[in-house]
């Protein structure tokens, strides 16, 4: 028996039995990691690629299985899983431009990887992982041979156990066989890149960095409530391909507009798929247009160097995600369920002007 510190009483601290069930035969994590790559340069270094392929895998993983909390252990350490991280990463560096009054910088990255669960202990089966909402708005599962990115939830299925349109709920009940708790997502992108580039002409320099995410998705649960209350922004707009997305029957009974339909469709968590939306974006990261102060302004402040930036970050966002931030987790710093979007604060858009003087 292990006993913890619990809550306090008059001023005196209560010993507790402790949530969570150990195992005395334990045994330390083991990392195995193979990696190729290269990096090669051309045209005397003004044009540079590196490229990395690597296949990491964790034997004895450490996991937290979520138990009936009610006797009294709320979570078990499991000790034995192997899990999988295989992966690619590139990068292009472009030297475009060299001159006394000019200069251009260029580079692109790739990065593109999956992770999954090889197997777990003969006596353990899969199990949810904790910290989400459930199998309504979906979260993830350590199964074997299953990706650990993968969003379970509740989908209707047909008589052959084949997912459904979304909407069928609501358009086709006679054809739902079925509600099951499967697969219906991966939270993991498909790949993502980023651009960076810097343009010096004369004094001065133009810097910005790009991101791009393709794929990937996000559990919207701020639809949702928008939904429910008959406030969302598209609450009104007609039953449409363009409103709805792929993946929708759109034989909406008379009456249904995009809002009701979406909301109906989800059916109290029914169909999880309802409230899932695409994560892909492209986010002007940081932009920023700086200036050297010529040799006069030195001398009149005595200054080896004097520099004025304007910067802007995280000022524009492409994306068709119909909340505030397809990057936005909602428990925050997790391994797993980064996918869950709930009433976050919208993004911040900072702007900065600076003045930097060196004497």
């Amino acid at each position: 028996m292990v006993w913890a510190v619990g809550t306090t009483i008059g001023g005196t601290a209560t010993i507790v039995q402790n949530g969570t069930l150990g195992d005395s035969l334990v045994t330390p994590e083991t990392l195995t990691e193979t990696e190729a790559g290269a990096d090669v340069t051309f045209l005397h270094r003004r044009l540079q690629f590196e490229g990395t392929w690597y296949n990491r895998r964790i034997s004895n993983l450490l996991l937290q299985l979520a138990t009936t909390p009610s006797g009294g252990i709320a979570n078990l350490i499991l000790n034995g899983a192997e899990l999988s991280n295989v992966g690619v990463e590139a990068g292009l560096t472009a030297a475009a431009m060299q001159s006394r009054d000019m200069d251009l910088t260029l580079r692109a990255t790739f990065a593109k990887n999956k992770q999954e669960i090889k197997n777990l202990p003969a006596n353990f089966p899969r199990f949810a992982v904790g910290g989400s909402f459930g199998a309504a708005f979906g979260r993830n599962f350590i199964s074997p041979g299953g990706r650990t990115t993968w969003i379970w939830g509740n989908v209707p299925l047909d008589a052959n156990g084949n997912p459904l349109p979304i909407g069928s709920l609501i358009t086709n009940p006679t054809a739902v066989a079925a509600v099951r708790d499967t697969v219906a997502g991966d939270a993991n992108p498909d790949f993502v890149m980023g651009f960076t580039g810097s343009f010096r002409w004369k004094r001065l320099t133009l810097g910005t960095t790009v991101s791009w995410q393709q794929g990937g998705m996000v559990a919207d649960m701020t639809h949702t409530l928008w939904d429910e209350g008959g406030t969302s922004r598209d609450f009104d707009s007609p039953v449409t391909r363009e409103s709805m997305g792929d993946g929708w029957d759109l034989n909406a009974p008379p009456g249904y507009t995009t809002g009701s339909f979406r909301y109906d469709s989800w059916d109290g968590g029914g169909d999880v798929r309802a409230y899932l939306e695409s994560a892909t974006n492209v986010r002007v990261r940081d932009i920023s247009l700086s200036y050297d102060a010529p040799d006069s302004w030195l001398r009149q402040l005595g200054a080896r160097s004097v520099r004025l930036t304007f910067q802007a970050r995280n000022p524009i966002v492409f994306s068709h995600y119909w909340s505030f931030d397809p990057e936005f987790n909602n428990f925050g710093a997790t391994n797993l369920n980064r996918f869950i979007d709930l009433a976050p604060f919208p993004g911040n858009r900072q702007f900065y002007l600076s003045v930097d003087v060196g004497w």
